[in-house]
């Protein structure tokens, strides 16, 4: 009953319970892998693609901004949320290319990934250049680089050895501070906290943790010079500084990208300050 509920109630503490129309839907392929997603508003599709340990309720604002032009689509990926993968051997990607076909017969879509997301959704764009119009990534992780950055890699390991000591409450912590927070020790607003530390609770207690992404581009870096999109990387302020070095790797070599830092947010950057996202957003998106 509680997990049947989650929607509505994050969606009720990010927006003061406003009435919304998203309608919350499950896929099942062929194979038996059943995707959980939320489905809103008519027009050129955006896909939006979660961070990790949260789960797609995070981007409700997005979606019912978009709705009146868009059609919006946020799912929860493999371990999140409500998605549940019988075949383990499946590409992040995949998920995106089987709620497509189902859902669209869009030619291009556009893509919104924060963190997580975001590598999944420049994995999605690597693979398939032709069907992706344009990119956001916000506060994007890198794959292939920022492993290499000691601070992530202290942060991780905090992470780790809380996971194989079996201590819920430092694992919650660490990934807070990985998924969230940012660099800068500081607390979050009331809602976004409470989200937070709902669908970082559910990701370990349900196991998510156990499932690794499975990438199709493991140096995505070296290939995103050939990408010919318009792609917005927007990052906080207080962010992580191996974010920060991500997005100035990535404007470095994709030849169309804009960037945009927001002052006063870390890594969640839409939660933080949903408005000021919500125009960079709209401005970016929309045909002008």
């Amino acid at each position: 009953m509680m997990r049947s509920i989650h929607l509505f109630s994050v969606a009720c503490l990010l927006q003061g319970c406003l009435q919304h129309e998203l309608e919350e839907k499950v896929f099942t392929d062929s194979l038996g892998n059943q995707i959980s997603y939320t489905l809103s508003g008519q027009g050129k599709t955006v896909v939006f693609i979660h961070a990790g340990g949260l789960d797609k309720s995070m981007w409700v604002e997005q979606q019912r901004l978009l709705q009146a032009d868009f059609k919006t689509i946020a799912y929860d990926l493999n371990g999140h949320g409500n998605t549940k993968r019988l075949v383990k051997e499946r590409f992040e990607i995949d998920d995106i290319t089987t709620l497509l076909e189902h859902e669209t017969n869009d030619e291009e879509v556009i893509l919104v990934g924060c963190s997580l997301g975001a590598i999944v959704a420049l994995d999605y764009t690597l693979a398939y250049p032709n069907r992706v119009d344009k990119l956001v990534l916000v506060s994007p992780g890198l794959f292939g680089v920022q492993e290499q950055d000691s601070v992530y890699l202290s942060q991780l390991m905090t992470y780790v050895q809380a996971i194989h000591s079996a201590d819920e409450q430092r694992a919650l912590e660490a990934l807070k501070t990985m998924n969230a927070t940012g660099e800068t020790a500081r607390t979050l607003s009331r809602s976004v906290d409470d989200y937070v530390n709902h669908s970082l609770h559910t990701f370990l207690t349900t196991g998510g943790y156990l499932q690794v992404p499975q990438f199709r581009e493991l140096n995505p870096l070296s290939v995103v010079n050939g990408l010919t999109q318009d792609i917005l990387l927007l990052y906080g302020a207080l962010d992580h500084s191996y974010i920060k070095r991500n997005v100035e790797m990535l404007q470095r070599n994709i030849p169309r990208a804009h960037v945009v830092e927001v002052d006063q947010v870390g890594h969640l950057v839409n939660l933080e300050n949903p408005t000021l996202l919500n125009e960079y957003l709209i401005g970016f998106i929309k045909p002008q």
